[in-house]
């Protein structure tokens, strides 16, 4: 009889040695499969299938533009999951830090936790590793789980603005307009009327004051239009956003601004006569003297 009870309690032992065996099998097996070929990867099928194949496009364009990688990783739940070492076989297996010659950016988001970890390369690593870049990313906030396509999209401007190039070359989603409203254009609203009016003032001041006013009316040009124009691009950075400015608002920047200031230069005798406070032609203006009566 207990010869009887030791085989089956091996049978037993055996049994559950190979489940457990054939489990973690399954396991590893299912974290090999997660093989990336695009960079959005929705395993859990939770995004729209027109929003993803749009980002996964703008996120290519991105790469081989700044040369910043950001893939997306969407898995169904993470507490199953050792999150570290699934980060490290997707980065090992896929040679992910490879992708972006500058960087490259894992987001990995698990839809019922709502869980959002971003693992960066070595190449950006210290970029994140700060209090406020944590904060940036976090987990879904409630009410975004009913929208996944406006979180993910929130979520890729906030690893843009950690990663901070001198650019933004994101393009603006084509499959919902509205999904764009997740970064504030701040920076290029300002710089539309105030790239024209630096123009105009570096102009005005180079001509009245400076011996620029005496020159030729192609140097007079030449002049106010590239010192309006260097103006207006040092403004560009030191006012851009984080996450970069858009390069098409540098262009107009520097090209309004150097136009303006040109036509200043050109059109100085039409705007600046020789009889400021009653001067005469040729005479050296002096400060103005109060006598006592």
């Amino acid at each position: 009889m207990s010869l009887l009870k030791r085989r089956i309690t091996q049978i037993i032992v055996a049994f559950f040695a190979l489940f457990s065996a054939c489990a973690t099998a399954s396991q590893a097996l299912s974290r090999e499969s997660l093989r990336l070929s695009s960079m959005v990867n929705d395993f859990a099928s939770a995004l729209q299938a027109d929003y993803a194949k749009d980002l996964d496009k703008r996120l290519r364009r991105f790469n081989e533009q700044s040369g910043y990688a950001i893939v997306i990783v969407v898995i169904s739940s993470g507490e199953d999951e050792q999150i570290s070492q699934l980060i490290s076989q997707l980065f090992v297996n896929n040679r992910l830090g490879d992708w972006g010659l500058a960087g490259t950016a894992l987001v990995l988001v698990t839809v019922q936790e709502g869980w959002v970890i971003v693992e960066p390369s070595q190449k950006i690593e210290k970029k994140f590793l700060t209090a406020w870049a944590a904060q940036r990313i976090d987990h879904f906030y409630e009410g975004e789980s009913r929208d996944r396509e406006m979180a993910i999209e929130r979520r890729v401007q906030a690893v843009l603005e950690i990663i901070d190039p001198w650019f933004y070359m994101l393009d603006p989603p084509s499959t919902r307009p509205v999904l764009g409203l997740s970064r504030a254009p701040t920076a290029e609203i300002i710089l539309f009327p105030l790239a024209p009016f630096l123009g105009l003032t570096a102009g005005v001041v180079l001509m009245a004051f400076t011996s620029a006013g005496g020159l030729r009316a192609s140097g007079r040009s030449l002049v106010g239009g590239s010192v309006g124009c260097f103006i207006a691009v040092t403004t560009v950075f030191l006012i851009r956003q984080r996450g970069g400015i858009v390069p098409g608002m540098l262009y107009y920047s520097a090209g309004i601004s150097f136009v303006i200031g040109a036509l200043v230069g050109v059109l100085r005798p039409f705007w600046f006569n020789e009889t400021i406070r009653g001067r005469k032609p040729g005479e050296k203006m002096h400060p103005p003297f109060f006598g006592r009566g």
